[in-house]
């Protein structure tokens, strides 16, 4: 699983995983989670259906990596998980045959920030702030499990690959062992 806040370059890292490997299947939370046609209610907003489309989504994500686990394929799931996230994932996961690895992209937040002015979208720098604030404030309380990644000294998707890559291959990003 690939976490961190807007910007932090979680969709172009996951794509330079798949591009290394055969049989890699990439599941963007977001796109499942904006399936919701009636009703959808935005991930900040602090209400029970925001909560439990969150929490549907993280469901749907685990649900579709079991099942490509199963027909031998890797699976990467692209999403910001919070402490609260971690937990649905780890109980969607629980019956995985495989480990489970997490990493945050965290650059700092001025780069963050210069990632997101450059996407050519409308920027959502408040956003970006804020999610940043979050993720940091909850890895500095130990209350994230896996692995933080500064991404900030990497020029590319393809160096943050390779540190990815790294940092999985000393053990250091696991939340889940296999079931």
């Amino acid at each position: 699983m690939i976490s961190g806040p807007h910007s932090a370059g979680k969709s172009s890292v996951a794509a330079a995983l798949c591009e290394r490997f055969d049989r890699m299947l990439l599941v963007e939370v977001n796109e499942l989670r904006q399936m919701v046609r009636a009703g959808f209610r935005h991930a900040t907003a602090q209400d029970h259906q925001a909560q439990e489309q969150l929490e549907l989504g993280c469901r749907n994500a685990a649900a579709i990596a079991l099942e490509s686990v199963a027909a031998r394929y890797s699976t990467v799931i692209v999403d910001l998980v919070t402490a609260e996230m971690v937990t649905w994932y780890r109980d969607a996961l629980a019956a995985t045959p495989v480990r489970v690895e997490l990493i945050t992209l965290l650059p700092d937040l001025a780069t963050t920030l210069s990632r997101d002015a450059n996407r050519g979208k409308d920027t959502m720098g408040h956003r970006v702030s804020e999610t940043h604030a979050l993720l940091s404030a909850e890895f500095k309380g130990s209350e994230i499990s896996g692995a933080v990644l500064n991404t900030a000294p990497h020029l590319n998707a393809h160096e943050s690959a390779d540190a990815v890559q790294d940092v999985i291959s000393r053990g250091q990003a696991l939340l889940l062992e296999p079931h």
